[in-house]
């Protein structure tokens, strides 16, 4: 059996709860609470920040350096332009072992552009899809996005696949269970 661990968390562009952006703070975080046991898998949301051109605002450098895992999005065709770090806000980090065999992004519906970011990848010779996302506000909006995944997810070759990032779905009437 393979274990694959992993962290999701919308750092909420470096906000902190006193208000503040802080994207070094955030790094700190990240380093000393939210992957100091190790992980394999760092997925962020929010990571950019909030106006256009939606620049990254982490120091990728230093979040491989403190925590472990390495930025998986390098190539300027994993990203959403040059100067961002991941796909509308989210962005994967991966330990050294694992085996990323192939990166989608995929645009979601909504009138806020939100994205997926699905990685396939191994870990122990071990197949899966890992999606990360940043689903709407709107619980139509998040039923439309989660069948678009699914639609997506169909026309790929089938394996394990785990779902993570920021669902926005915290209602006991919560339609993701009904949207695939």
């Amino acid at each position: 059996m393979t274990i694959l661990s992993r962290v999701s968390w919308n750092i909420h562009r470096g906000r902190g709860q006193d208000g503040r952006v802080d994207p070094a703070r955030t790094v700190k975080v990240l380093r000393e609470e939210v992957v100091a046991q190790g992980t394999d898998i760092l997925l962020l949301q929010e990571a950019d920040e909030e106006r256009p051109p939606h620049v990254g605002i982490l120091d990728l450098a230093e979040v491989a350096d403190s925590t472990g895992p390495y930025h998986l999005h390098g190539d300027d065709r994993r990203r959403w332009g040059a100067r961002r770090h991941g796909f509308l806000g989210v962005v994967f980090f991966a330990a050294p072992g694992i085996e990323v065999e192939d990166m989608v992004l995929l645009d979601l519906p909504g009138h806020c552009h939100r994205g997926a970011v699905i990685v396939d990848l191994r870990k122990d010779d071990t197949p899966l899809h890992m999606i990360g996302t940043h689903l709407s506000l709107s619980q139509m909006l998040r039923v439309a996005q989660m069948r678009t995944l699914a639609q997506h997810l169909f026309r790929r070759a089938a394996r394990s696949t785990i779902l993570c990032g920021d669902l926005n779905e915290w209602r006991p009437w919560g339609a993701l269970s009904t949207a695939v």
